[in-house]
C-alpha cells in the first residue's frame, strides 16, 4: 500500500547523521570555536482559516472572508515570532552560534530564495558562502494547533507492532536519502486515550506541534542530518503559568513549539558532538 510522503514520514524519523563524518562536509566542532549556523525562515506548512485555530479569541460577527484575512495576518506574525524564538535558542547553544535572522533574510532575498521551495545543494552553498555559515538548518512546521486526522490514525496505529511498522517504513524510505527509526512521539503514544477523541477533540484540548528539521553543510550543500518531532503539550511549562494564561491557546501552542524546538536542538547538538568524537 502506498503511503503519501508526509504521512509516511510521521511513522519514521529521519536519522541518517553518522553515515559520514560531518568534518568531511565542512562542519566541525572545535572548542572554543562554534559551528556558525544559519536558520532559514521557518516554513509554516499548514493552513489556517480561522483565528481560533491559533489563539483563544472572543466570539466575532466577522464574515468568513474577514476571518480568513485575520487568520492569514496572524499566521504571518506567528512566523516572525517563531523565527525569533529559534534564533534565541541557537544563541544559547554550546555547539552553535547563530547567523542573525535579518542577515539570513537579506541573503535569501538577494539569491531569490523563499521558504516555499527547498533550495538546491548549489543554492545552499551560495547562501552559506554569502553568510559565512558552516551549516544551515531548514525547519518545516507541519502542524501547529491541528493534526490531520489521517496522521492521528497513523500515529495511533503505529503503537501496535511498532517494530514491524518501522521495518516497512525504513525499507520503503531507503529509496530516498531517508533511513530512519520510529517517530519521536513516545510521549504522544503513551497517552492512548487522546486518539479516541478524534481530530477535533484532540486539537481542542491539546496543543499539538509537528516539526521537521534538516541540517545542510555550507561547504557541500548536502543534507547531513534530519529528524521529525511530535509534541502534544508542554505540561510542565503550562503548570507554571497563572490559571488565566493556561487557558490561552496561543500561549500553550508556543510552549509546545518551544519544547519541540529544544528537543530538535538538543538532538542536533548531540549529533554534532558524536560525529566529532567518532573522528
Amino acid at each position: 500500500m502506498h503511503v503519501p510522503k508526509h504521512e509516511l514520514a510521521l511513522l519514521a524519523v529521519v536519522a541518517f547523521s553518522g553515515c559520514a563524518s560531518w568534518q568531511k562536509q565542512g562542519v566541525s566542532v572545535a572548542p572554543p570555536k562554534k559551528i556558525r549556523l544559519a536558520v532559514l525562515p521557518l516554513k509554516l506548512d499548514f493552513s489556517v482559516k480561522n483565528p481560533a485555530e491559533l489563539a483563544t479569541v472572543a466570539k466575532s460577527t466577522a464574515t468568513s472572508a474577514e476571518r480568513k484575512n485575520q487568520a492569514r495576518a496572524m499566521k504571518a506574525r506567528l512566523g516572525e515570532e517563531l523565527d525569533k524564538d529559534f534564533e534565541l535558542r541557537v544563541s544559547s547553544s554550546y555547539v552553535f552560534s547563530p547567523v542573525p535572522d535579518a542577515d539570513v533574510d537579506q541573503a535569501m532575498a538577494s539569491l531569490h530564495l523563499s521558504t516555499s521551495a527547498e533550495p538546491t545543494p548549489k543554492q545552499y552553498q551560495e547562501l552559506a558562502r554569502s553568510l559565512k555559515a558552516d551549516a544551515l538548518l531548514r525547519v518545516v512546521v507541519h502542524g501547529y494547533g491541528k493534526i490531520k486526522t489521517s496522521w492521528l490514525l497513523l500515529l495511533w496505529a503505529s503503537s501496535f507492532g511498532e517494530g514491524a511498522a518501522q521495518g516497512v517504513v525504513i525499507a520503503e524510505a531507503a529509496a530516498n536519502v531517508w533511513a530512519g527509526a520510529a517517530v519521536a512521539a513516545e510521549e504522544v503514544l503513551q497517552e492512548g486515550l487522546e486518539w479516541f477523541g478524534g481530530g477535533y477533540l484532540f486539537d481542542r484540548y491539546y496543543a499539538p506541534v509537528i516539526l521537521e528539521g534538516d541540517l545542510y553543510s555550507g561547504k557541500t550543500g548536502k543534507n547531513i542530518w534530519g529528524w521529525w518531532f511530535v509534541d502534544t503539550e508542554n505540561k510542565k511549562a503550562v503548570k507554571k503559568l497563572p490559571k488565566a494564561e493556561q487557558k490561552k491557546k496561543e500561549v500553550r501552542l508556543l510552549l509546545t513549539f518551544e519544547k519541540a524546538r529544544d528537543e530538535m536542538m538538543q538532538k542536533i547538538e548531540r549529533a554534532a558532538v558524536s560525529n566529532e568524537e567518532a573522528l
